[in-house]
């Protein structure tokens, strides 16, 4: 459980980190060998880092005795939730409508998925 716990926080902090970077230019920049007008090359690097240790955190998780579909539940609401914190407490913004309906959307899937693993 703890592995899923540190998956969905590392997932959560790296995509904040990898959406400071500049994804495109940096394939575009291993496509082409030319990483000199490559401004946010140190976050992009690191979110890809933190997201692949999440990776790797996921598939160790597999080795408790957690259902798929719990596992799978806790790690999309953690990073849901780490998610929100990060961009609450870095870049302060103001939660709105779409936020609450998909919010409201992936909890209702999240509960739907658990319901249909108890039945």
């Amino acid at each position: 459980m703890i592995y899923i716990i540190l998956a969905s926080i590392f997932a959560g902090i790296g995509s904040y980190i990898l959406r400071k970077g500049d994804l495109i230019n940096f394939i575009s920049g291993l496509i082409h060998l030319n990483f000199s007008n490559f401004k946010y090359f140190n976050y992009t690097i690191a979110g890809i880092i933190l997201n692949l240790i999440a990776i790797f955190l996921w598939q160790s998780s597999f080795k408790s005795n957690l259902n798929f579909s719990i596992s799978l539940s806790i790690y999309e609401s953690l990073t849901l939730v780490t998610g929100v914190i990060i961009s609450l407490v870095l870049e302060k913004n103001h939660l709105g409508s779409n936020f609450y309906f998909g919010t409201f959307l992936i909890i209702s899937g999240i509960i739907i998925i658990s319901k249909n693993i108890i039945n």
